[in-house]
């Protein structure tokens, strides 16, 4: 008898109580209803599988699949190999205009435009893969349209991208552009980026030797092209040992991050260098490190 009169105490609702809980229920029915609803119509997936089906139909077939970019992709690539007019054409010849129905972006356009009224050639096909900013990708559909009619024979062992016009050009290490440095010997538009940006770093160079340091560089490339390099160092920018900050310091390629902390710091507790011999009193820096510093570095 006390067992019922507990279970009632507990289980006996009222009216209110109990119209709650028929609303709870019909809310509950109503979610399981929608979510059954819902799993059985899937127009995405539907459109998914259709596409999977073409794209399979399309590889059984041996035709190309469709090239999908988005907006990102196509502000990121030098090319637009999704809107291409294919027609057989020179390199050394084709005009801006068939470039850029050929697929190449304006930017990649001008590349060509300027290698070529800089003197150089492309002797064959493949040398068309050097042009930086052309993808893999678009290479492969344009290389069957490529002919070069009038082929350069290059010298044995030579790259393709050489100075044909004058072969007693020089170039100015301090002031050329990557451009520029295409016209030597063993010098490729990648090769070409990586030394402008060692330059860049350093503050330009003092020594042509110093393209060696270079990654990658080879002694047998640099002896390719060294006779046609000259240096003015006058441009070659330094840091203030007195006013650079760690930053600025550790940015230099011959700088770590550890020694331009001790820099700064034995600066801050002795006041400034008064020369660059000073920067032994640091106790890390040696007299063959400051050597290789001192065109980078004043006090004043």
């Amino acid at each position: 008898m006390k067992l019922f009169e507990q279970f009632n105490k507990y289980f006996n609702f009222n009216r209110r109580e109990r119209n709650g809980i028929l609303l709870l229920l019909f809310f509950i029915l109503l979610l399981l209803l929608t979510k059954i609803f819902l799993s059985n119509y899937h127009p995405a997936s539907g459109i998914k599988i259709q596409y999977i089906a073409t794209l399979s139909d399309s590889i059984q077939k041996n035709d190309k699949a469709p090239v999908f970019s988005t907006a990102k992709q196509k502000n990121n690539d030098e090319s637009n190999p999704g809107q291409l007019k294919l027609f057989r054409f020179d390199p050394n010849t084709i005009s801006r205009e068939e470039a850029l129905k050929m697929g190449f972006s304006n930017k990649l356009t001008n590349t060509l435009i300027n290698f070529r009224n800089k003197g150089g050639k492309f002797h064959k096909k493949e040398d068309l893969k050097k042009l930086y900013g052309l993808s893999e990708n678009h290479y492969h559909q344009l290389e069957k349209y490529i002919v070069i009619e009038q082929a350069v024979k290059a010298k044995k062992d030579f790259p393709a991208f050489t100075h044909t016009a004058n072969n007693n050009f020089t170039i100015e290490l301090n002031s050329a552009d990557s451009l520029d440095l295409l016209n030597l010997n063993g010098i490729g538009p990648a090769f070409s980026k990586r030394i402008i940006r060692f330059r860049d770093a350093l503050g330009g160079f003092y020594n042509k030797e110093q393209l060696l340091e270079v990654y990658g560089m080879k002694d047998s490339v640099y002896l390719l092209f060294e006779k046609h390099l000259s240096l003015d160092a006058s441009l070659v920018k330094k840091l203030n040992i007195n006013k650079a900050s760690m930053e600025e310091l550790s940015k230099h390629p011959y700088i770590r991050q550890n020694t331009a902390r001790v820099i700064v710091n034995y600066r801050t507790k002795h006041g400034f260098y008064a020369s660059a011999e000073d920067l032994k009193k640091t106790g890390i820096i040696t007299q063959e490190m400051i050597d290789k510093l001192l065109p980078y570095i004043s006090i004043e």
